[in-house]
């Protein structure tokens, strides 16, 4: 068996291994269609030079043609401290925490440990991934002025610069935000399913179908971009188009994710409440 404090850092390796095994291929150059691991063993770094699309800072972005990274990020996300709130409740040893603190204080250092152990967990994992990008891909400074292309995120324009880590930086937050919702679902799910495994497998089942609903979607209605929304992967890896097919900016993102982890925590107040009152 897993020991608990082992769990982490196999969830982060796994989410390493889910990265860099992304499918990435731009039309146009002699680079074949292959994963990202595969670009790294068999292409000459000289050769990434034919395209600014293999700088890493869009390569750092090539994790969104891996869908499957999406569809497991509940699993991803939750097992790091899910399993084991689950098992205090199971098992009543949380009333041995209620003798040192209230219930309040407890349902607080539950719903933070689940939010931020799935996200820091994920991340070390993505940045695991991004610094072999940084190693292995050139640097935008590499490419002649011709082929630049402006690195265009929202902190990018807050800070006016083209600096290639923070338009890493942005992607990792509105990942890092993501993640921290996706647990605080999980979590919820088992209070109310009493099944930690469904309360997995079922936001991975929807987020299968939502992606495949926005995809039929998106081709039916002569490929109308507010579909995208509906994709967990474009709304994480896309997120400023997502919003601005309806008029809105990036600042939505964080708004609505705030909002959402607010009623997530009041919901789960709620239902943990009963759990020990049972």
């Amino acid at each position: 068996m897993i020991k608990p404090f082992k769990t982490p850092f196999f969830i982060a390796l796994f989410t390493f291994i889910l990265c860099i095994l992304s499918p990435y291929y731009i039309s146009g150059t002699d680079i074949p269609n292959n994963t990202i691991f595969s670009h790294i063993l068999y292409v000459k770094k000289a050769d990434f030079l034919e395209s600014f699309l293999f700088s890493f800072p869009y390569i750092g972005k090539a994790i969104s043609g891996n869908r499957w990274f999406i569809i497991l990020l509940p699993l991803l996300s939750a097992s790091p401290y899910l399993f084991r709130f689950s098992s205090e409740l199971e098992t009543k040893f949380f009333r041995f925490a209620l003798i040192r603190m209230s219930y309040a204080q407890y349902w607080v250092s539950s719903f933070m440990k689940n939010g931020f152990f799935g996200s820091f967990t994920v991340m070390l994992g993505y940045f695991m991934y991004i610094v072999v990008v940084i190693i292995n891909f050139p640097s935008p400074n590499e490419y002649p002025n011709e082929m630049m292309i402006p690195l265009n995120s929202y902190l990018n324009r807050i800070f006016e610069t083209d600096n290639a880590l923070l338009f890493l930086l942005s992607q990792a937050l509105i990942l890092f935000v993501f993640v921290f919702i996706v647990s605080e679902i999980c979590l919820i799910l088992y209070l109310i399913l009493h099944n930690r495994y469904k309360a997995i497998g079922l936001p991975m089942i929807v987020f299968y179908l939502l992606d495949q609903v926005s995809i039929s979607l998106f081709r039916v209605n002569n490929w109308d971009t507010r579909y995208d929304i509906i994709s967990p992967v474009n709304l994480v890896f896309y997120t400023e188009n997502s919003f601005s097919s309806f008029g809105m900016d990036i600042y939505w993102y964080y708004l609505f994710a705030a909002l959402t982890i607010s009623g997530l925590f009041v919901i789960g107040y709620i239902l943990c409440k009963r759990r020990y009152s049972e």
